[in-house]
């Protein structure tokens, strides 16, 4: 099955404009630089706040998608599992809660898997917490009953994997106890340390995924584009990373994972981190990609564009004016102001002397203030910083995106 990507041309009127002579602000007497800007994030892709407004309008996912990755196509893939990194439990040791059905794979001369029982052996009391802990050039399996009590010493290969069959495997961490599905395994990094990662069919991923991305009460369009898009973009990094441990982080550093539920000291589910809303989305889409030449296209996303998408070295992904997002009036962040002082960008810039102001070299020359900044220089009296790419600019500046200009 597949879906062309429907042409929206009439919306992206408009490309880069020729290079304009540099914008220069003075600090103020006051020594603060104050700017004005919209949108939020590095504004690749789709935005999210473009789509939400676009599925308020009744436009389909689809063309949702054909706009933001325009000359892309949907099609069905088949269904991927995904490795997912858990930062949070990546430390000295994977410990989990005892449930029944509670199973560990692992390799001892051999591959097998034991269903953990209610009471080891040597315990008084059930278990009611198991663990997979580096020691020295080994990993080890023991169980909380009263005290850790070693239930397999000096297993043979490097990872243990606990699993709960239609059920979650629950973490501990500190304060932390959050609930998995899949399988999640931890595996030797070090004498002391361990690699936590869980590992799942890509559509139980997406589950915790798109309402931790996009709100649940979202338009239903504006929800299978996000499916669709996270999918895509999960799939995308899965790509040639089978040698690898994981394909993607729990966080914004690919895309938030929280896993499906949260739990308190007493074991209750506080917060389920799955919804029906994004869930149908989910369905509804199901195996649905956005691609290139047949495989997982790269489907960068950001909450807000500031009325311009910002353009990338992949033809999917262009500088284009946004009338969806420049028309989202719910978006709290459509329009903003803040400021930077002269002695944060100094700390920013070392070696530049008292910062006397900032140049604007380059926009993208689309989109509000002439596009967003591309290339900027911070100005000092011994030395100048260029700032070259987004990412920079919005952490020099400390602003939401570099859609923005400076004011009075």
């Amino acid at each position: 099955m597949c879906w062309a990507v429907l042409s929206v041309g009439s919306l992206a009127a408009g490309g880069p404009a020729a290079a304009a002579a540099p914008e220069e602000y003075p600090v103020p007497a006051d020594g603060v630089l104050h700017m004005q800007g919209s949108g939020w994030g590095h504004g690749r892709g789709l935005s999210q706040w473009g789509a939400y407004q676009a599925a308020s309008l009744g436009v389909p996912f689809a063309q949702i998608l054909g706009f933001y990755y325009p000359g892309t196509t949907l099609a069905a893939l088949p269904a991927a599992n995904m490795r997912v990194l858990l930062t949070s439990d990546t430390g000295r040791d994977l410990v989990v809660r005892a449930v029944p059905g509670l199973s560990a794979t692992f390799d001892l001369g051999g591959a097998q898997t034991l269903a953990l029982p209610a009471q080891p052996d040597g315990c008084r009391s059930p278990a009611t917490r198991w663990r997979a802990r580096a020691v020295g050039s080994r990993i080890r399996l023991d169980a909380l009953c009263g005290r850790w009590r070693t239930v397999v010493a000096g297993l043979t290969g490097p990872t243990v994997s606990f699993e709960v069959p239609d059920g979650m495997v629950a973490t501990i961490n500190g304060s932390a106890r959050r609930g998995y599905r899949g399988a999640v395994s931890a595996t030797r990094a070090g004498s002391r340390s361990v690699q936590v990662v869980n590992s799942l069919p890509i559509e139980q991923y997406l589950r915790p995924v798109v309402p931790a991305e996009v709100s649940p009460s979202w338009p239903v369009e504006a929800l299978r584009a996000q499916a669709v898009a996270a999918r895509s973009f999960a799939a995308h990094e899965a790509l040639g990373r089978a040698d690898k441990p994981f394909d993607v982080y729990d966080s914004t550093r690919s895309q938030v994972y929280p896993g499906a539920g949260w739990f308190d000291s007493s074991w209750r589910l506080v917060r389920s981190r799955e919804q029906a809303s994004t869930d149908a989305a989910i369905l509804d889409t199901a195996g649905v990609h956005v691609t290139v030449a047949g495989l997982p296209a790269l489907t960068q996303f950001s909450s807000s564009n500031g009325g311009a998408s910002a353009g990338s070295p992949l033809p999917h992904m262009v500088a284009q004016a946004d009338p969806w997002d420049a028309a989202a009036v719910a978006n709290p962040r459509l329009a903003w102001t803040d400021g930077v002082s002269a002695a944060k960008l100094r700390s920013r810039c070392r070696g530049a002397g008292a910062i006397t102001g900032v140049r604007v070299l380059s926009r993208e020359g689309v989109g509000p203030f002439g596009g967003r900044i591309s290339r900027m220089e911070v100005v000092g009296t011994a030395r100048s910083c260029t700032l070259a790419s987004d990412s920079a600019i919005r952490s020099t500046l400390g602003v939401n995106s570099s859609v923005l200009t400076f004011t009075p």
